[in-house]
């Protein structure tokens, strides 16, 4: 095997040992459509968000978009297939075939300078189903431009409460709506939950929501599995366990979003 391909493969296998690779891969799930990387390879997209980084490009990519990539900034490698073309004997006709794979150097947007790209400027966001609910639980939302840490975050401190969202995606907003939702519920104790009982409850809300809502139901839910599956395996259960362990919080959350703090009291009582 070619040394940069090992080094890549060990590079993985290492963030299996260390746990770090089911919020990589939750990450991965969901490539932001504004760049190029978001048509690379489901492993590919992991390699480069294990690295910290979100949009790499070549050499030449860069160049098309009037930016150039930073002296002494270190490349990150991606895998692509290697083929051959051979004539076969029998048919006397040339066929190609998979010779093995070869490392393609690549560098995020943070190694290059140059001329300021669109997609990173704040978005517009589309019309955003139960945006109101955000605005009754005195919730900002924000548009943001492209950024290597998250899609969707939803933040609390003793003064203000904003989510804020680098993509358009329904899906996104939903998760950290019911983030919003999961934290109302425990009266702003959110951060005192297990990261992957909170992380799958929102997933699974988010999941429900868009299919009461008809957004994408086949795409969203194969994308929702994947992600609920990689923090199921942190938390040591099957998916199906995992959802099965917070399926009444689920609940809570998604009838709170839908009918709001009237059908919370209710519960409660």
């Amino acid at each position: 095997m070619d040394e940069k391909v090992k080094k890549v493969m060990d590079d993985i296998l290492d963030k299996f040992k260390s746990n770090d690779l089911p919020e990589l891969i939750s990450y991965a799930v969901f490539p932001n459509p504004n760049v190029p990387c978001s048509n690379y390879s489901f492993l590919n997209r992991t390699i480069i968000f294990m690295h910290g980084y979100n949009d790499c490009r070549g050499y030449a990519m860069w160049k098309e978009v009037e930016r150039h990539v930073k002296k002494g900034e270190k490349s990150v490698h991606i895998l692509a297939p290697r083929f051959l073309k051979k004539v076969n004997e029998q048919t006397e006709t040339e066929e190609t075939f998979l010779a093995g794979f070869v490392t393609v150097p690549l560098f995020d947007i943070t190694q290059t300078e140059g001329k300021e790209l669109p997609e990173y400027k704040d978005i517009e966001l589309p019309e955003l189903p139960f945006r109101e609910r955000a605005m009754q639980w005195g919730i900002s939302v924000k548009g943001i431009g492209m950024n290597n840490r998250y899609y969707g975050v939803y933040k609390r401190n003793t003064t203000k409460k904003e989510i804020l969202l680098s993509s358009p995606e329904t899906v996104v907003w939903l998760h950290e709506l019911s983030h919003a939702g999961h934290d109302r519920l425990l009266n702003g104790n959110l951060h005192q939950e297990q990261s992957n009982f909170k992380e799958i409850c929102a997933e699974l809300a988010a999941a429900v929501l868009c299919n009461l809502i008809g957004v994408q139901p086949d795409r969203t839910l194969k994308n929702n599995y994947i992600y609920i599956e990689q923090y199921a395996k942190k938390w040591g259960k099957t998916p199906y366990n995992a959802c099965l362990s917070v399926l009444k919080t689920v609940g809570q959350i998604v009838e709170l979003i839908i009918h709001g703090d009237q059908q919370q009291l209710k519960q409660v009582a």
